[in-house]
């Protein structure tokens, strides 16, 4: 589960009726850290007791983060050294009940007009392969893929796959990159 207290307190995060869409994004990874002194330690805290409790996790759990780690951090190398400089729509949800009401649309044209302005493209990784079509509409498109338990034998279900897109910065002059 994605918290949205640290996305909230920094200002990364925009909602629709006080929660029935929302959406929370980071800054680019080379991006000048701006936060104020207290902001870095309330980060560092919160870092540092998610930490602790990962030492709870089953063996199993850790392979699984530790996988999915080591299979992002490739498909993203596998991208370019541009994906530092690229504004990340980290999480996008919408109540089921408020679903095509325009709700994701309009949160995630708020993030993609934060990129644009700052000459930016956005990615974002989607598990849901459903959505990749909704994504491809607000102008990503899927330049990578990779699966996740494809090659551990406790687990039990078909794997996971996982899609990273990116939307160009739609800025006049913007180059197409050809991800």
């Amino acid at each position: 589960m994605v918290s949205s207290e640290g996305f909230v307190r920094r200002e990364k995060a925009f909602t629709v009726n006080g929660g029935d869409a929302i959406v929370y994004y980071e800054r680019a990874p080379s991006d000048e850290d701006t936060r104020s002194l207290l902001t870095r330690l309330l980060d560092t805290v919160a870092g540092w007791v998610v930490f602790t409790l990962r030492y709870s996790d089953t063996h199993e759990q850790k392979k699984r983060r530790s996988e999915y780690a080591a299979k992002n951090r490739a498909a993203l190398e596998s991208i370019g050294k541009e994906v530092k400089d690229m504004l990340i729509l980290a999480s996008l949800a919408t109540a089921p009940s408020k679903q095509r009401r325009g709700y994701g649309t309009a949160l995630v044209r708020e993030v993609t007009q934060i990129a644009d302005a700052q000459g930016r493209d956005t990615i974002l990784t989607s598990s849901n392969i459903a959505n990749t079509a909704f994504y491809e509409s607000c102008g990503f498109r899927m330049v990578r893929q990779y699966q996740l338990g494809d090659e551990n034998p406790a687990w039990r279900h078909e794997p996971v796959v996982l899609h990273i897109l990116v939307r160009p910065n739609t800025c006049a002059g913007a180059e197409d990159k050809g991800y």
